[in-house]
């Protein structure tokens, strides 16, 4: 299934969805904990988010049956990946061009926070930098 194939048929489950629940974008979004833009961005496949639990929440909110949870799970899926693989062979594309931004900074703050962790899961403490001549000279000989 093509990129925008596999997005405009995830937005379009979860237009279903909103429409058939006859709540706003914006009475969803507050319950959603995210803007009212960012929702709508998803609903119209302009953004896929990189976390389904939004997804879900919106569902539930919107009165999925648990087939139509199974169904949108299946559809986010391939959404996201073929927005990940769009981003990843598109040389010079940034995260938020492909997907929305939220979601991106979140992920790419938590990548960031990964690389700096250690087996023990706390970050790895920042060395100091090696002594200069300038600073050796300064205090002396040891």
């Amino acid at each position: 299934m093509g990129n925008a194939r596999a997005v405009e048929d995830f937005a379009e489950s979860l237009r279903a969805l909103k429409e058939r629940s006859g709540r706003s974008y914006g009475s969803l979004a507050t319950r959603m904990h995210v803007s009212t833009s960012t929702l709508h961005r998803y609903c119209n496949g302009d953004a896929v988010p990189a976390d389904y639990a939004p997804v879900e929440r919106f569902a539930r909110l919107c009165g999925a049956t648990p087939e139509e949870l199974v169904t949108l799970h299946r559809r986010w899926i391939v959404a996201e990946a073929s927005r990940r693989r769009a981003r990843e062979s598109t040389p010079g594309a940034t995260p938020s061009a492909s997907r929305g931004g939220e979601a991106d900074t979140r992920e790419g703050a938590a990548d960031r926070h990964q690389e700096r962790a250690t087996t023990s899961g706390r970050p790895s403490p920042v060395a100091d930098p090696p002594p200069t001549a300038a600073t050796a000279t300064a205090s002396g000989p040891s």
